[in-house]
């Protein structure tokens, strides 16, 4: 037990996912004037928890060989773990989380069960790596792309749980662009270290900064249309602006990519919890 403490001080420090995981409860709960309900609320919150340690789980394992070398002082590489104990946990977590779908499914309503069980099939499949890793594991975009497509799934379940009608409406549609957009620009920027190690193609080392600088671009812009269509352009759009424009760093000073990843990690918090800000404070 103390070494998986160890594990989850390291690799999966609550505050950081009680942070995340809020933002898409509290996201599903008040998008489009919806309301607390602490049904909704436990029923989110613990389906989000297991998704996550669950995803931290599985990216531990599929970077083993890539972190021996770059990060060897990482849990999995120094031999806290095993790659046996965390291979059966992944299994485990799977078990639990499609008797969770089932049981949703029962006490909440069908499609939240049917999104959670969807977003089970999709982490497999993103542990798998699509059955095409080296293909993939080539192109770095494309890998990323392919794994964002779950945050749709996430949504859904997020909305679900309380409002099954809102399951697929265009609201529940946008705030998934949303967090696609801001995911695909903090996943861009805080792989942006010059002087990583070749093995991780950080996306400057593949891209160069030109097409890096588009690709964040071309994401902003996906949160931006994502924004617009609930109603919170005025909010976002400015935290969008200063992470595309903290992107002239790439050229001048490289070394800052450090504050880039900064930016875009704060870009990310308020996009998730930009819903909770309008609902709590009535702005924009």
């Amino acid at each position: 037990m103390a070494r998986w403490l160890t594990y989850v001080k390291e690799r999966f420090p609550l505050p950081v996912y009680l942070l995340l995981t809020g933002g898409f409860v509290f996201s599903g709960l008040f998008l489009a004037g919806g309301s607390f309900q602490w049904k909704g609320f436990v029923v989110s919150f613990v389906g989000f928890l297991l998704f996550f340690f669950q995803l931290r789980l599985m990216d531990e394992l599929k970077d083993y060989d890539k972190d021996i070398v770059a990060h060897p002082d990482r849990p999995l590489p120094r031999g806290l773990l095993t790659t046996v104990e965390v291979g059966r946990t992944i299994k485990a977590i799977a078990l639990a989380m499609t008797g969770y779908a089932a049981l949703t499914a029962v006490l909440v309503n069908p499609t939240t069960g049917l999104a959670y069980l969807t977003i089970t099939v999709y982490l497999l499949l993103m542990y798998r790596e699509f059955f095409a890793g080296a293909w993939l594991d080539e192109r770095p975009l494309l890998y990323a792309i392919s794994h964002q497509f779950i945050v749709f799934g996430v949504c859904i379940f997020a909305v679900a749980v309380t409002r099954e009608q809102l399951a697929l409406a265009v609201p529940t549609l946008w705030l998934g662009l949303v967090v696609v957009g801001s995911f695909l620009v903090y996943e861009v920027c805080r792989k942006l270290d010059p002087g990583a190690h070749p093995l991780l193609k950080t996306y400057l080392a593949v891209y160069g900064p030109v097409k890096t600088s588009l690709i964040v671009l071309g994401s902003s812009v996906l949160a931006g249309a994502g924004a617009a269509g609930l109603g919170l352009g005025q909010l976002l759009w400015p935290v969008e602006a200063l992470v595309v424009v903290s992107l002239i760093w790439l050229f001048t000073k490289p070394d800052k990519y450090k504050a880039v990843e900064a930016l875009a990690t704060l870009s990310l918090t308020v996009h998730l919890w930009a819903i909770v800000i309008r609902h709590l404070t009535g702005w924009p």
